[in-house]
This record gives C-alpha cells, structure tokens and sequence, in this order.
C-alpha cells in the first residue's frame, strides 16, 4: 500500500511562486455587461467565460440567454 500524502499539507510545505493561468484573478472588463452591479458582484462574467475557456468548450445558447438575462439590470 502506497502512503499518499496530504494534499493541504503538499501545499503549504511547497508553495508554488506563480498561480496556473486559469487562477489567476481577471480585472473586470469594461462594457454594459461587465458594468451590472450583480455581474460585477463576483465577477460571474469573467469567471464564466474563462472556466469555458479552460475547458475548450464553446459559448452554448444557455450561456447567451443567461448573459443577457443578466444584462437587463443595466
């Protein structure tokens, strides 16, 4: 039997110097969307798009009509 070590552990004993690209933190754009106080509130938008992004998929229709179910707040 293998002894697997703690991964909470692992991180604190080696930090790494840069965070992976899909960590690391995105300014908000600028536009009507990025500027709705709900979006801008956890920054869904830019989160959203580039969890796709990292994944390679490809903007679906539900994305569409959430984002602008969302942009009406404008």
């Amino acid at each position: 039997m293998m002894l697997i070590a703690d991964p909470l552990e692992t991180a604190f004993k080696y930090p790494r110097p840069t965070l992976p690209p899909y960590m690391t933190p995105i300014e908000p754009q600028v536009g009507k969307f990025y500027n709705s106080p709900v979006a801008l509130g956890a920054g869904a938008g830019s989160v959203l798009s580039v969890t796709f992004a990292a994944l390679g998929c490809k903007l679906n229709t539900w994305t569409y009509r959430w984002m602008a179910a969302w942009s009406k707040w404008d």
